[in-house]
């Protein structure tokens, strides 16, 4: 990126999952996509566990934390690489230009159920 900078893009919209047990959940998903170098392809299927990094004074934690607040809230975290045919292409955010490759981050919450009390409060613990 250099000392111009990068491009970060963001989009919230409403969507719908199916479920490995194949009910459909709908809820709302963010869509965060950078114009960095990336994400190499050997690190994306470990990139949310703990001590994983891509950058030299990096600890590796961060995606981690993200991953289990995430979770906590019954939601789901990807990567998809920006422009990958196997993803969702009609919302790739890459920015046009963009000097890097970058890497594209699909977050997913669920709506709460119609069942949830109102008020009822959770708490996460996150050790």
């Amino acid at each position: 990126m250099g000392s111009s900078g990068g491009v970060l893009r963001v989009q919230v919209s409403q969507s719908r999952i199916e479920t490995r047990a194949g009910r459909s959940l709908e809820g709302g998903e963010v869509r965060i996509a950078d114009s960095g170098p990336g994400i190499p392809p050997e690190l994306r299927e470990q990139i949310f566990n703990p001590f994983v990094t891509t950058k030299k004074s990096g600890v590796g934690l961060g995606l981690s934390i993200v991953s289990k607040i995430i979770d906590g809230h019954h939601g789901t975290i990807r990567i998809e690489p920006p422009g990958d045919p196997g993803g969702d292409g009609d919302r790739d955010l890459s920015a046009p230009g963009a000097s890097g490759t970058g890497a594209q981050f699909v977050i997913f919450f669920p709506a709460a159920s119609d069942q949830a009390a109102v008020g009822e409060t959770a708490h996460l613990v996150i050790s």
